[in-house]
C-alpha cells in the first residue's frame, strides 16, 4: 500500500501532461504551415496558357469578309498577318511583325491598329480593329504538322509579301490569298499576290507566286519562320 508521501500518480500525470504538449507542438506547426501554404496558393492567379518553344502557326478569317488571317508564334514571340481579299486588300492588309508572345486577353497595338487575343489553343478566337472600323471578330485554326496550310513571307521589290494558305484536311484542296505591302513616304502601297498553280512547295519549301497586276514579277515565298526559331 502507498504511503501518505507517495507521488507516483502525480509523476505519471506529469509525465502523460508532457507527451500530450510534445505531441501538440508538431500538429500546431504542421497547421501553421498549411496554412501558409493554402494562403498563398488561394492569392496566385490561375496559370495562363503558354506556347511550347516550337513554332505553332494558325490560319484563318475575319468574321463577314474577305480578309484572311495567318498567325505564327512560340513562346516567346508572334507574327500576325491579316491579308485583305479581292474588296479588302487595299485597306485592310497589315503585318504585326514580331508582337511578342501572345496571352489570352492580349492586346497587340500597331498604331491605329490592334489586335485583341480571346483564347488560343486548336482554334485562336479575337478581334480585329481596322482605323476607322469597328471591331471584327476572327477565328483560326491551328496547322497540323505535315500540311500545305500556313503562312509564307518574302522580302521582295514591292514590299513584304505574304502569302496565307488554308486547307481543311491534309488531302483537301488548298486555297490561297497574297499581298505585297510597301511603306511609301508614309503612305501604303498593297497589292495582290497570285501562286503560281498547281499551288505546291517546291524542293526549297518554297512557294513560287506573281503579283497580280505584273506577272512579269516573280517571287518565292517561305514558310514564315521568327527571330530564334
Amino acid at each position: 500500500m502507498a504511503s501518505a508521501n507517495d507521488n507516483r500518480p502525480l509523476r505519471a500525470y506529469q509525465a502523460s501532461a508532457a507527451a500530450e504538449k510534445r505531441l501538440r507542438w508538431p500538429c500546431a506547426a504542421l497547421c501553421l504551415v498549411a496554412l501558409v501554404v493554402c494562403a498563398g496558393c488561394a492569392g496566385e492567379p490561375p496559370a495562363k496558357a503558354r506556347l511550347p518553344a516550337e513554332l505553332q502557326v494558325w490560319v484563318g478569317e475575319v468574321a463577314s469578309s474577305d480578309v484572311a488571317v495567318g498567325i505564327v508564334a512560340s513562346a516567346e514571340r508572334s507574327t500576325l498577318f491579316f491579308c485583305g481579299g479581292n474588296s479588302s486588300y487595299a485597306d485592310h492588309t497589315h503585318w504585326f511583325v514580331d508582337a511578342g508572345p501572345l496571352a489570352e486577353a492580349a492586346q497587340i497595338e500597331d498604331g491605329p491598329w490592334q489586335v485583341n487575343i480571346g483564347s488560343f489553343s486548336e482554334r485562336m478566337i479575337g478581334t480585329l480593329v481596322v482605323p476607322g472600323s469597328e471591331p471584327a471578330a476572327f477565328t483560326a485554326e491551328k496547322v497540323a504538322l505535315g500540311m500545305l496550310a500556313g503562312v509564307y513571307d518574302a522580302v521582295a521589290p514591292c514590299g513584304h509579301a505574304g502569302l496565307i494558305v488554308r486547307q481543311p484536311t491534309a488531302a483537301g484542296p488548298p486555297a490561297s490569298q497574297g499581298t505585297c505591302l510597301e511603306s511609301r513616304s508614309g503612305s501604303t502601297v498593297v497589292e495582290q499576290v497570285n501562286p503560281v498553280m498547281p499551288l505546291m512547295r517546291g524542293a526549297d519549301s518554297g512557294i513560287s507566286a506573281s503579283l497580280a497586276n505584273d506577272p512579269s514579277q516573280q517571287l518565292t515565298l517561305h514558310p514564315l519562320v521568327l527571330p530564334g526559331n
